[in-house]
């Protein structure tokens, strides 16, 4: 019932079977050391900036660029708050008062 074969699932097996794996493995191997070997030196001289930014004043200047960015945020929090917020309650407030006497709108 199941004696007949699958013409390319057969030519498929014949690739696979001239395939020298051990020579792939070599060079699949060698690619992966490499890789490794860049990452580890990349990593290192990221690593030693690092230390060298951060024994050179670095730290008090992560402190700085925080506290400048609270100020900064407080700052658009409070504009927010008392100058955005007002003038598109407004805008609104105005635009809907001229809708209503365009008679697009119903007064409520």
């Amino acid at each position: 019932m199941f004696t007949q074969s699958f013409p390319p699932a057969d030519a498929f097996l014949e690739q696979v079977s001239q395939i020298e794996y051990k020579k792939h493995a070599q060079q699949f191997l060698m690619f992966i050391a490499t890789v490794v070997a860049v990452v580890v030196a990349v990593s290192q001289f990221v690593y030693t900036k690092a230390a060298q930014w951060y024994r050179s004043g670095g730290k008090e200047q992560l402190l700085n660029v925080y506290q400048q960015s609270l100020k900064f945020s407080v700052r658009v929090y409070t504009w927010t708050l008392n100058e955005f917020v007002p003038m598109m309650q407004k805008t609104y407030q105005v635009t809907y008062q001229q809708l209503v006497i365009l008679g697009v709108c119903v007064p409520v």
